[in-house]
This record gives structure tokens, sequence and C-alpha cells, in this order.
């Protein structure tokens, strides 16, 4: 509304097509509630009439979570997604519609809207006639707006008759009429869409509102995550991962810790350059360590929880000058850069470096340069990793993804992404430099290998990608040995051993059988259990 209330042309101009309908609909509605004579509680009623045709509707559109009552998250992101302003409309800011509901009945307010108060709360309500009739014949809000949209659009006459007068726009002929037609349909699936959101963007939506109120969230594995520069998001935390913490799939658990908080950020503010702090323990819940690693990184610190007799104690590193460089470099990483760090650094350094980097979504390599010398890269590849979490999100029993022609950069995320989601990921074909990832359910990956080691079995031997993670690492040298194969040292040589091997790698099995000139003891003598790969 400023573009049009400070008649701003430069304003109006920066607006993209659905920031100009959502304006042309909000001064649509304003000039309609004028005309009825309406305002506070009606006029909110009749901005939601307009918007979703009736307050079932509108009450699904607020109740994400299915849930049958409506919270104040879900109210705020309700009211955000409706793109309209209703303090302007209505003289009511959300905060106090939601009161106001809460508080309608005989019963306590308990912060959340049933459908009881719903009901109540709208029930006084008289439709206006000519509302009636404009929802019976089908001509919808943003029909009603169109004319005003489109003399938005035509920059040099947006304020021509705008002064609480109705504008005199010609209509078009038939086969523009059409296409409104065609327009309006689109925009129809366009908002059923936005109303079942898709669990990566609601995420995404609860993430951002539970930061705002200084609230602390963490979403399942399998579900996509937030922009990786959310500070309260506990998965970007050291370790937490790999917790008993993690909730189940589709869930996200949300932590008050502002205590907590409040009482390390004082401990942290005492450090000083080259400093140790030193926090006995306080029974440390997973959450609080979580909270903890990221508060200490936010202020360029090393978190560690040390073994401390029966319990563990917190002992925080402050790293000086190298965390203000580390930072800056990281910083400066547009997507799709990298940095490159020497790999001669303390263990204290090269955990920050790791923690920093996890915490901003960026993928860390330890590779050789060409002169043989071992670097560390840390990639930017934030927004390939959020397309790679919204792909994998689909990814089921029965389904795979396949990446193609991905670099070396790209795989890395890939695999990372996968192993985060609980996913198994190899990789395919190699084309130059180039390679292609394929994605498979847990399912899905134990029923191919398993295909693949009966067949090897029948055939003597067979190549395989050694999984990813420890885990499935352990899982497929299990799955080997049931099938009566073993690593190939006529193939690898007789100094090696499975546990030389990691996750990428490819290794040849072979049946005892089939070995020429190898006997059963050849490079097994350390291979009687199935275990992880080395890194």
């Amino acid at each position: 509304m400023k573009a049009l209330v400070e008649r701003d042309d430069t304003a109006l101009a920066q607006l993209n097509d659905d920031e100009l309908q959502a304006l042309a609909e909000q001064v649509q509605l304003q000039e309609e509630i004028e005309q009825f004579d309406l305002s506070s509680i009606d006029a909110f009623a009749y901005v939601l009439l307009a918007k979703m045709g009736s307050f079932k509707r509108a009450f699904n559109w607020f109740d994400f979570n299915c849930s049958k009552k409506i919270t104040n998250v879900t109210w705020d992101t309700g009211i955000l997604l409706l793109h309209v302003d209703t303090e302007k409309l209505t003289g009511l800011k959300p905060s106090n519609l939601f009161y106001r509901m809460d508080t309608c009945t005989e019963d306590p307010p308990t912060g959340m809207i049933t459908r009881k108060k719903w009901k109540q709360f709208f029930s006084g309500f008289q439709i206006p006639e000519e509302l009636k009739k404009q929802l019976e014949e089908g001509r919808s809000l943003r029909k009603r707006a169109a004319a005003r949209a489109k003399q938005y659009r035509r920059r040099g006459s947006l304020f021509r008759g705008d002064r609480g007068q109705r504008l005199a726009v010609q209509r078009r002929d038939s086969e523009e009429e059409e296409v409104e037609e065609t327009e309006e349909e689109n925009y129809r699936r366009g908002v059923l869409r936005e109303s079942l959101l898709n669990p990566f963007r609601r995420r995404q939506i609860m993430m951002e509102i539970a930061e705002v109120y200084g609230l602390y969230t963490l979403s399942a594995a399998g579900i996509g995550r937030m922009p990786p520069r959310n500070s309260k998001s506990l998965e970007r935390a050291p370790g937490v991962l790999e917790s008993g913490i993690m909730p189940e799939p589709g869930c996200m658990r949300i932590y008050n810790m502002k205590s907590f908080s409040g009482i390390m950020i004082d401990k942290f503010e005492t450090m000083r350059s080259g400093s140790r702090l030193v926090v006995n323990d306080m029974g440390f819940t997973e959450a609080q360590k979580a909270v903890a690693h990221l508060l200490a990184l936010d202020r360029t610190l090393v978190a560690v929880f040390e073994k401390w007799g029966a319990g563990e104690r917190l002992v925080v590193h402050h790293t000086g000058s190298f965390a203000s460089g580390v930072n800056s470099q990281l910083d400066a990483l547009h997507e799709g850069d990298a940095v490159t760090l020497d790999a001669n650094l303390s263990k204290i350094e090269m955990r920050y470096v790791q923690a920093q980097a996890a915490k901003m979504g960026m993928t860390v390599v330890r590779q050789k340069n060409d002169k043989g010398e071992e670097t560390i890269k840390v990639f930017n590849m934030n927004e390939f990793a959020n397309t790679v979490r919204e792909k994998l999100a689909d990814v089921g029993v029965g389904n795979r993804a396949v990446f193609k022609d991905l670099c070396i950069q790209e795989r890395q995320v890939v695999h990372s992404v996968a192993v985060e989601m609980g996913l198994h990921s190899m990789d395919g074909e190699e084309g130059d430099d180039l390679k292609n990832v394929i994605v498979f359910s847990d399912v899905e990956f134990q029923a191919e290998q398993a295909a693949r080691m009966s067949q090897a079995a029948d055939g003597g031997s067979g190549n395989f990608i050694l999984p990813q993670t420890a885990q499935q690492q352990k899982d497929f040298w299990a799955m080997a040995d049931k099938n009566g194969l073993s690593l190939d040292t006529s193939f690898h040589g007789s100094g090696k051993s499975r546990f030389d091997f990691k996750g990428g790698d490819v290794v040849h099995l072979a049946t005892v059988k089939s070995r020429s000139g190898s006997s059963a003891s050849d490079g097994d003598a350390c291979d009687e259990k199935p275990g992880p790969a080395g890194s």
C-alpha cells in the first residue's frame, strides 16, 4: 500500500506481478468495505469470505496441521500468506483478532482457536447481498480486481481516477476474456497448492516464524531444511543428527531455550582472545548442547563437551583472529564458490572450520592439490543442497532420484544430503570429470544390492561401489558374507582388506573358487566380521 498512498511510481514499478495483484486486491477490498460501511470484525469477516469463499475454507486455510485448531504460529503464517493488511482494512492487528477469537466464548482462553470459537466469532455476521451474488456467480476477488491490476501494470497511468472511485476500464474482446478465465482457473489452482504447501515449504515457514519468536527448531531427517543461515535451526549444530532427540519423520521439535541461552551468553561474553572457559556439569540435555554449540559459533568460539568424572563438562575455546579470518572467508563465498584452507590446522581449529561450515550449510572436503599436499576445501552449495533436499523428499519405496552430470563438489553435496535424510546414494556412470549419483530409499537399496550380490555370487565376481555411511558399509559387508563373497585380493592386492576402502570406492568381490591362484585366507584374516571402512 505504501506505493499507492505515497503515489510512488518507482516503488510500484519494483513490484512483481504477484505483488501487483495482491495490491490490487487490497485496494479492491478496501473500496468494497467502505461501500458496505463495514468495520472491525465485520470487515475481517468480509475479507475472509472475499478471499476464501466460505468460513469453512478459511478455517482450513489456517489449520496447517489438520489438528482442527489454529495456533498463534499458524494464524500469523496464514495472515502472511493471505497477503492482506488487516490493520488498514479492519482497524485491527492480527494479534488483536486472534485474542478476540480466543475469548469470544465463556471458555477460558487457551491460545488456540477451535471450530467452536471460530463459528461463534463469525455467527453474527450478515453477508451483504452483493457479495452473496458475486460468490454465486463465481466473480472472485481476483476477477473483480483484475482491471485494477492491469491498470497498475500500465506504469504511466497508475493513479488516474483512483481517488475512491471505480476505474473506468474498457472491456476487451471475447478472446481476451477467455484468457482471463484461464488465468483465473490457474490462480485458483495456485491458491489450492499454496494452501496445501509441500513439507519442505511448510517447515521453512514454521522455522522463520519460530526464529522471529526467538525459539529453536529441529527438523526430522528426510524433511527439507531451512535456508542455511537460520541461526535457530538446531540441525546445524555438530553431532545433533546422530543424537537421540531427532523427531519422527514429518515432525518438528520447537524449543524455548531463552533462559539457558541467557546463562550461556553471559558466560561467553566474558571470554577474551586465546582464553578457555570451563563450565562444570550442569546436566546438559542434547538440545542444550546443540544450543551451546550454535551460541559459541555465533561468537567465533569452539564448544567441546568432555567426559568429566561421572558426567561431562563444557569447555569453550576462543580461537581469536583465526575464527574471525575463517568467518570472513566463508561469509564472502557466493553460491558455487569455494575457499581452500591449509590442512595443517590444530584439532580445535579444524573443529571450528567443520562446525562453522556445517552451520552455514557449506560442504567441507579434504583433497590434495597439484603438489600432492593435503588441503581443506569449503564449498558454498546452499541453493543446490536445498534443491537436492526438495527432490529427495519424494524418494520412497519403489522410486529413486537420479542426479546427472555432477562435478565432484555437487556429488559430495548429494551424498551428504542423502545421508542426512536417511537415504542411500551411490555414484553412477562416469563421463569425463562428471558423474551421476543415484539415491534410493533403504528398502530399494537393500533389494538392489541383494539382487546384484546374488548375481555376482552366481557369476563368481562383481564390482560394487561402497556405500557412504558406516552403517551402510556394515550392512554391505554383511550381505557380501551372506552371499559367500569377499574382497578379491588378487584384484586389489594381497595387502588390502575391506577396512582400507571408504565410501564411494569401487571394490571387487569374488567367491573363493573364482580367485585364480589365491586361497580362502588371502586378505581375509581381518575380515571375519563386517565393519565400516576406514575414512
